[in-house]
């Protein structure tokens, strides 16, 4: 992966950091990219998802919807996202987790809060041993709380299995726990080439390297 150039750099803000968050050891690969209105937070979720299935690696990339229909209906979507690319995963998981995040797929509720942490896991666990998984959500801080709770649960995952849950956040939301910081610096100018490629921060080539 191309890591010639930094977009961000690491958050030292945090009373006695020394240029990277202090986690418990192991391989995380979980990223918060912050940034405010032009930094470029959209633009650099969509080259990892580029990027990733380049790699041969199973790729979800949503965010929460304006009028969302549930409180994890930015979750759905990005695992829906992921299935499509991927159709052999739903075969893969149980048939009450296959059933459930098919409910959720059609714009249904689940079941119940459990049985719906559970699927989520199990697909995406699956999904990790078969290929890798890279997991992308934008504007997180819109979505519900549920959906950020599961997403922070999510991102333990990370340390022990084939999987990147990488999210974008404005420069002023909460620190997710156990997710690395990026900050992108704002673009007070247009985007000229709407196709030209990025670099990506060397943070996340590296959680992408990691996968």
């Amino acid at each position: 992966l191309h890591r010639s150039a930094r977009r961000g750099h690491r958050d030292t803000s945090a009373p006695g950091a020394t240029g990277r968050q202090r986690y418990p050891r192991g391989p995380w690969a979980a990223i918060q990219i912050s940034g405010g209105p032009g930094s470029g937070k959209t633009e650099l979720l969509h080259q990892v998802a580029e990027t990733a299935r380049g790699h041969a690696l199973a790729v979800g990339l949503s965010g929460p919807a304006p009028a969302s229909r549930g409180p994890y209906t930015c979750i759905a979507e990005v695992l829906k996202d992921m299935a499509q690319g991927h159709p052999k995963l739903l075969d893969a998981i149980p048939a009450e987790c296959r059933a459930e995040l098919e409910r959720a797929f059609d714009g249904q509720l689940p079941t119940t809060r459990q049985r719906w942490f559970v699927a989520v896991r199990e697909f995406l666990v699956v999904a990790a041993e078969q290929s890798g998984a890279v997991l992308l959500l934008d504007d997180l801080h819109l979505a519900h709380r549920e959906a950020m709770i599961l997403v922070e649960d999510l991102a333990r995952l990370t340390r022990t299995h084939r999987l990147a849950v990488i999210i974008a956040q404005r420069s002023d939301a909460r620190r997710r726990p156990g997710f690395e910081v990026v900050e992108l610096a704002d673009r007070h100018r247009p985007q000229v080439d709407q196709d030209a490629t990025v670099d990506l921060p060397p943070e996340v080539a590296e959680a992408l390297q990691r996968v």
